[in-house]
């Protein structure tokens, strides 16, 4: 063997070493480069999570701004209907104190008074389908006009009949109540309703009796 032939022969020992270190070096590398590669993952995660945050935190924002420009247009106009209001209680406190100086004109007293000889009349017993005929008189005792408005009865069956004329002082008058007992049968008590510009202005007449049967 020559020294060439040598020296070749070294250098392809030399390189087969190398080649074989160099794949023990890969070998060992690699459960590194897992962890490099996870942990470059997970880094990537965390900044498309930190990301979403940060896009959820400035909506959050920009919601919390609109609201803030809301609730500020809102006690604008709550300071303007307030000044709106003081106004008009202004407005109606002057019209309060001016009708409190307003003098106040005499009140006029047209009231009289009334007397009945009787308000309450008993017709005794009566057939049923009758109709019962009452006068009330009365005197007007005051030193005004009598004006009767109306006497209205307590029921259908009951009707009164009265003056539509002014009655003088002094003057007398009447009340005619007619009750009709068709269809009433037993004890009955109806009143009839006067009203009049009298004090109390109603006065109360009664018509009672007893209705039997027609058989």
């Amino acid at each position: 063997m020559n020294s060439k032939t040598l020296v070749f022969s070294i250098l392809a020992v030399l390189l087969s070493f190398n080649i074989s270190a160099q794949k023990t070096k890969t070998k060992k590398a690699d459960p590194l480069t897992m962890k490099v590669d996870s942990l470059s993952k997970r880094l990537n995660e965390s900044e498309a999570s930190n990301k979403m945050l940060m896009d959820q935190n400035d909506k959050l924002s920009s919601d919390i701004a609109e609201q803030r420009e809301d609730m500020t247009k809102l006690n604008d106009k709550m300071i303007e209907l307030a000044k709106m209001i003081e106004v008009q209680n202004a407005e109606i406190k002057k019209m309060n104190d001016a009708l409190k100086a307003k003098p106040t004109e005499p009140k006029q007293d047209n009231n009289t008074s009334i007397a009945f000889d009787e308000t309450v009349i008993d017709f005794g017993e009566v057939k049923e389908g009758v109709s019962v005929t009452k006068v009330y008189k009365f005197k007007n005792t005051g030193k005004k006009r009598l004006l009767i408005e109306g006497a209205l009865g307590s029921c259908g069956c009951t009707v009164a009949e009265w003056p539509k004329y002014p009655v003088e002082p002094g003057e007398k008058g009447e009340v005619k109540v007619v009750f009709n007992s068709l269809g009433k049968r037993g004890a009955q008590d109806k009143t009839v309703t006067l009203t009049a510009n009298t004090d109390p202005a109603k006065t109360i007449l009664r018509i009672k009796g007893t209705v039997t049967s027609a058989e």
